[in-house]
């Protein structure tokens, strides 16, 4: 599992504090839950926490991660009162391998995203200059954008799955001029965001099955 922390302008003289410890919660607050990454930064109003995790793609028993996710950052249903974070949305990246001409579905990376209270960060756009508008523009009008970026289930390549949804997520909460902290088992990293780039990524393309309501359902339905 990992967790992206979607920070603040970037402030180099601040102070980031990150521990593998056992908690998520505690990347924020300091406050003891679950098992999984910590860090601990001084700008994190109204920002994001990330948590991607793989599960199987075989339809098998796994554990509940989205609902120990949603217990450990945010508390326990009945008393969310005065939790810190609020919950933002989820989604899964399918990835693909191509195998003898065909796609075939290689691993599924699910991710849940939850904000903290604060500013949001579209706020920042009353204070910033048209270049820097421009520099964060979206590709709202490409292909890959509407069929998939705008939705929340994505399919991308197997080789660039990982690395590619978590620069989507970046681009998509925060500014090109932010830092995202990626904290893994295996260590922490302070990561910049890309500009999101779509020429070469998967884009869906629907196909009509025809099948005969009657027949299969045995219904008259006009």
């Amino acid at each position: 599992m990992a967790l992206v922390l979607i920070r603040g302008a970037v402030d180099e003289s601040r102070d980031w504090r990150c521990h593998n410890r056992r908690s998520i919660r505690r990347t924020c607050s300091g406050r003891r839950s679950a098992s999984g990454g910590v860090a601990t930064p001084c700008s994190f109003q109204g920002r994001c926490l990330v948590a991607v995790y793989e599960t199987a793609h075989d339809w098998s028993v796994t554990e509940p991660y989205e609902s120990v996710l949603c217990r450990s950052v945010l508390g326990p249903p009945e008393d969310r009162h005065h939790a810190e974070f609020e919950f933002f949305a989820n989604g899964v990246s399918r990835s693909y391998r191509r195998n003898r001409g065909q796609l075939t579905l290689a691993g599924n990376l699910h991710w849940v995203i939850f904000r903290r209270l604060g500013d949001r960060a579209y706020r920042r756009r009353e204070s910033l200059r048209q270049m820097e508008l421009r520099r964060n523009e979206l590709p709202v009008g490409h292909k890959v954008f509407t069929r998939d970026v705008a939705n929340n289930v994505w399919h991308l390549n197997a080789q660039t799955a990982r690395g590619t949804t978590m620069n989507r997520l970046c681009c998509l909460l925060a500014w090109r001029d932010e830092r995202a902290l990626v904290v893994k088992n295996s260590g922490n990293r302070l990561t910049a965001i890309n500009a999101m780039d779509l020429d070469r990524d998967l884009v869906g393309v629907a196909h009509r099955i025809p099948y005969d309501v009657d027949r299969v359902l045995g219904l008259v339905l006009f």
